[in-house]
């Protein structure tokens, strides 16, 4: 069938960047952390490493507690993604742009491999 659409496929195109996503979004919080003086520790987990970063950012705590909780099974346990969790990755970003400005175009120049 031409044109036909495999949800298979969507499913899989649709986790893999909801993955990029969730591994960009704690890279670029250590990123935060670290220029922030609240860097994690080797090892630390994401659920550690959390409330660590709301000890000294208020308005971080809660953002960054839940996205932990999806992040961490993704990520260590290799669990599927689920949709409903996008939310929490769009809830960490609006306190680290309010917190110093535009951070995911910072952090693009420092991701990047140019």
């Amino acid at each position: 069938m031409s044109g036909s659409i495999d949800p298979a496929a969507v499913s899989r195109s649709w986790t893999a960047r909801f993955l990029d996503g969730l591994a960009y979004s704690f890279n670029a919080l250590e990123v935060w952390a670290r220029d922030h003086a609240c860097a994690g520790i080797p090892n630390q987990t994401p659920r550690e490493f959390a409330p660590q970063i709301g000890r000294h950012v208020k308005r971080l705590a809660t953002p960054d507690r839940d996205f932990a909780k999806p992040y961490t099974p993704v990520a260590y346990a290799g669990r599927s993604p689920m949709p409903e969790n996008v939310i929490f990755v769009e809830r960490l970003w609006e306190p680290l742009d309010a917190a110093k400005g535009d951070m995911k175009d910072e952090y693009s120049v420092a991701y990047s491999d140019g």
